[in-house]
């Protein structure tokens, strides 16, 4: 059996291995992708991309309606 991992309601990772080398193993591959997300976020910040990336709907789900 290799590492498990799954997200909670919430996105944190949890992850499940029969042993420490396994679950080190699988604690870096999660390490792994969430430095790519990062990565690939501060990317499209710093071109100016975000809203690409993100696509429309993001910015406008964030933006409080004005009165």
């Amino acid at each position: 059996m290799t590492a498990k991992t799954y997200q909670d309601a919430w996105g944190i990772p949890h992850l499940r291995a029969p042993d420490a080398l396994q679950l080190a193993h699988g604690q870096g591959e999660n390490a792994a992708r969430d430095r790519a997300w990062q990565i690939e976020m501060e990317r499209h910040r710093s071109q100016g991309t975000t809203a690409s990336f993100l696509g429309s709907q993001s910015r406008t789900a964030r933006t409080p309606k004005a009165s």
